[in-house]
């Protein structure tokens, strides 16, 4: 049962226990980004943020036009492999801020079905990646995802 409904209602989702939504926007942000993060680890283990698009278009088209931009994220992203989570046909990669103050992992997923596209990331600091804590909270990430249903 979905526990996350988002503000419009277009789609919704499943936290695992222990994660909440968190306002990450500034006043004058007009985007429809929400945040999530893990509050049962002891330190920092990441978080996710889903910025949900929707393109109007005539129900008639053919264009899909979520896969056409999996496959424009797979040829400009040379580490991208396409993936499917729940109904989500997705581009996933990785960046890291190689030397940055806050050095930080990337984790990213585009795509989405037909006219809803979502772009959603998973940053944790570098040092992190690899561990086991990361590899829980990747599994989280991926099951949130797959758990994201469009109305």
């Amino acid at each position: 049962m979905p526990n996350f409904i988002s503000r419009n209602g277009r789609f919704s989702l499943t936290l695992p226990q222990d994660w909440f939504e968190y306002d990450d926007s500034d006043e004058d942000d007009d985007s429809m980004t929400y945040a999530f993060f893990n509050n049962s680890t002891e330190d920092w283990s990441g978080n996710l943020r889903i910025t949900p698009y929707h393109r109007s278009n005539d129900p008639e088209s053919k264009i899909d036009h979520a896969s056409d931009h999996v496959q424009s994220v797979l040829k400009d992203t040379s580490d991208a492999v396409k993936i499917r989570l729940g109904q989500l046909e997705l581009a996933y990669y990785t960046e890291e801020d190689p030397d940055g103050e806050e050095a930080n992992a990337y984790y990213y997923w585009i795509g989405g079905v037909r006219d809803d596209l979502f772009v959603c990331s998973f940053v944790v600091d570098k040092d992190q990646k690899g561990t086991v804590l990361n590899s829980e909270q990747l599994d989280s990430v991926q099951s949130i995802l797959r758990s994201i249903t469009l109305h």
